[in-house]
């Protein structure tokens, strides 16, 4: 049986979400440990890491819930991954939640501890980002 993407992106963001169990995404999680963490053969896990990564690209690993009638974001992770090191790198981003207006906006700490969410989003994004196609002449 073939696991649809949503599934395993799901799966990939809680784990994400709940601490260390794959390791800091600040300073990279080798590709092996998602792999085995997400339950993938190595066969089924070169279908999906391109998947993955190319999501990863354009959208962020979202939770959304609805409390009180408002809907918010519990969970809101950057992650990309690099080629060259085989490595998944990822920052926590500031959650958002809906006014009134139905417009998204940054989420408050007060706001955070009244409807009883623990995210502490990261200043620093640690990807290596490096030029090396520069050449010094």
């Amino acid at each position: 049986m073939i696991i649809p993407l949503p599934t395993k992106l799901r799966l990939f963001r809680d784990l994400l979400a709940e601490g260390w169990e794959l390791g800091d995404l600040r300073y990279g999680i080798p590709d092996c440990t998602v792999m085995i963490s997400l339950n993938c053969s190595p066969q089924s896990w070169s279908r999906y890491r391109p998947q993955l990564i190319q999501y990863c690209q354009f959208h962020d690993l979202i939770k959304i819930e609805v409390r009180d009638e408002i809907e918010m974001e519990i969970i809101r992770i950057t992650m990309r991954y690099d080629k060259k090191r085989k490595m998944w790198y990822g920052k926590k981003n500031q959650l958002l939640i809906k006014n009134e207006k139905e417009l998204w906006i940054e989420m408050t700490n007060d706001e955070q501890e009244e409807y009883g969410i623990r995210w502490y989003h990261d200043e620093d994004y640690l990807y290596p980002h490096t030029q090396h196609n520069v050449k010094n002449n």
